[in-house]
Order: structure tokens, then C-alpha cells, then sequence
């Protein structure tokens, strides 16, 4: 699966695959490609359509130039990595043991860990490559007040952002999610391609990012209770990243008696379905009528 022929992708393809699916797949030969496309192509609208000053311009095209040398080295070494360890295992000389619940298959100092999902639905293989990582910085696009940023930090803080050395961090899998949270994150950052995830549906990449400028100010715990403070008062704006961070939103047909619906993860979403006024099964919150309009309409917007 890792050395599979496959089409080169396009610029429409790597942008609808994101669309639907959020993490970009693919063989050695195109998952790479997929990221740069994305990321060149996302940034360049970014700088057409949001009029950005000669100086913020300036700091996104390096960004993006930044973050493509990243992934030309971390190209690099995952495929040396996995050819050396493809002719070792042809030849049978790999090393094989177990730890816990973790299998190891080495060559050298090339190594693929093999462990369960956290579902226990799928067998998971990962590759560490151990990037140098770059220092970067991310513009301010967004010039929002303060009080905005904050809100929208409470969400992604509710969800998958952690602490490292006490500043604001997330790993993703997922091109635009690096993106949307730099926007609320700007400034000095630090971006490592540590490792590539190997299932039946091929290579994904997975990045570790710093915010270098931002302090992590709360517990998960404090953040999702005072995002759901902030539902409880029409305040929808942690939502927005929470479920950025978490889950899927579709309005789809969305009216008078077709609900909206959103997955925001299991904790908390009893909460989260009686501030909205809807209700949770399955992992989904529904809501319907004036609330499921105006949360729509914050999400879209």
C-alpha cells in the first residue's frame, strides 16, 4: 500500500479529498504532493481574497515555503526509510518484538510500531521520522479583537489542542486543520513532521505544532465547561472550533423539521445537545428551527 502506483493528484482532487475526509491519503508517491498542493493552493486564495498588507503577504508565502522544505525532507526520509525496510524484510533481516501492546518491525534504526486503533477496529502502523521541524512565523490574518480570539481558542482547546511547556500545541493529520488553527494562533511557531501513519487506506502524515506566542491558559476540562457556559448564554462561537476540533457538522436540507447536526466527541455532549436545545444519540447533537439556523449561520460565516 505504501509503494502503490497511483495517479498524480490535482490541485480539484487534493481540495475536494479534504473537503470530504479532512486527512489527505496516499502512496509514497503522492500523500507529499497532496500536502504541498493543498497548502500552496489554500495560501495563494488566502492572500488574493483577504487583501493582506505587502508585510502579511510576505510572512504567508514564507510560511508556505517553510513548511514545503519540511515536507520535501520528511519525503525523503520516509521513503529511504521505507525501501530500506521493504529489502530488509525481502530479505529476511528485520528485527521483530513486542512491547505491551505495541509491535516493533526494525531495520537499523528504522522502525514501524504496529498497535490497535483506539476503536479496536483497525490495525495501525506508524513510522517515526524524526524531521529537524522549522521555526516559523504565521501572519495575523484574521485581525480579530482580542475577546475573538479568545473565544475561539476556548474551542480548539476544548478539543485537540494540548499544552507543551505550557503553550498552546496540537497535532493533526489534517492540512486545513493546521491552518485554521494557526489563523487563531498567530505568530512564532514550531512545526515538526515527526511521524507517517500506514493503514489500508495508505499514508497519512502527522504534524506536532507550537504556538511559540501563546500561553495555555486552561485545563481541557475548564475550557469545555466554559465553552458550554457560553452556548448557555447564545455565545456559538467556541463551538465553531470545538467542532473544527472534534467532529462534523451537516445541515444538509436543513429547515423547519430537517435538523443540524454536529459530532463534537462524547464528553460533554449531553451538555452541549441541552444548550442547544436538541438532543445526542450516537455521538451526534441535533437541533432544530431558530437555534439550528443561527448556529448554521455562525458556522458558515
Amino acid at each position: 500500500m505504501a509503494f502503490r502506483k497511483e495517479p498524480r493528484p490535482t490541485v480539484e482532487a487534493v481540495l475536494a479529498e479534504s473537503a470530504r475526509y479532512g486527512v489527505l491519503r496516499g502512496s509514497i508517491y503522492t500523500v507529499f504532493e497532496k500536502w504541498r498542493m493543498f497548502i500552496n493552493s489554500v495560501l495563494k486564495r488566502a492572500e488574493r481574497e483577504l487583501s493582506l498588507s505587502h508585510d502579511d503577504a510576505r510572512s504567508l508565502i514564507a510560511f508556505a515555503k517553510e513548511l514545503v522544505e519540511l515536507l520535501n525532507e520528511a519525503e525523503k526520509k520516509t521513503r529511504d526509510g521505507l525501501a530500506a525496510l521493504y529489502d530488509d524484510l525481502r530479505g529476511g533481516n528485520t528485527r521483530v518484538w513486542s512491547r505491551g501492546k505495541t509491535t516493533y518491525i526494525c531495520s537499523g534504526e528504522v522502525c514501524i510500531k504496529a498497535h490497535m486503533s483506539k476503536d479496536k477496529t483497525l490495525k495501525v502502523f506508524t513510522l517515526s521520522i524524526g524531521t529537524s521541524g522549522i521555526q516559523t512565523y504565521f501572519p495575523d490574518l484574521l485581525k480579530l479583537p482580542e475577546e475573538e480570539y479568545t473565544a475561539l481558542q476556548l474551542g480548539w482547546r476544548a478539543s485537540d489542542e494540548t499544552a507543551e511547556r505550557n503553550k498552546a500545541c496540537i497535532r493533526t493529520t489534517q492540512p486545513w486543520q493546521l491552518i485554521a488553527w494557526l489563523a487563531t494562533r498567530p505568530g512564532d511557531a514550531r512545526v515538526h513532521l515527526h511521524r507517517v501513519n500506514i493503514n489500508a487506506k495508505g499514508l497519512s502524515l502527522q504534524l506536532h505544532i507550537v504556538a511559540k506566542n501563546w500561553e495555555q491558559r486552561w485545563s481541557k476540562e475548564e475550557a469545555q465547561s466554559l465553552a458550554i457556559e457560553a452556548l448557555q448564554k447564545g455565545d456559538y462561537r467556541p463551538l465553531l472550533t470545538w467542532f473544527l476540533g472534534d467532529g462534523i457538522a451537516d445541515w444538509t436540507g436543513l429547515g423547519k423539521t430537517n435538523p443540524l447536526r454536529i459530532s463534537v466527541g462524547k464528553k460533554r455532549a449531553t451538555e452541549i445537545a441541552n444548550a442547544l436545545r436538541g438532543t445526542y444519540s450516537n455521538r451526534i447533537v441535533e437541533t432544530y428551527g431558530n437555534t439550528a439556523r443561527t448556529l448554521a449561520k455562525t458556522l458558515v460565516d
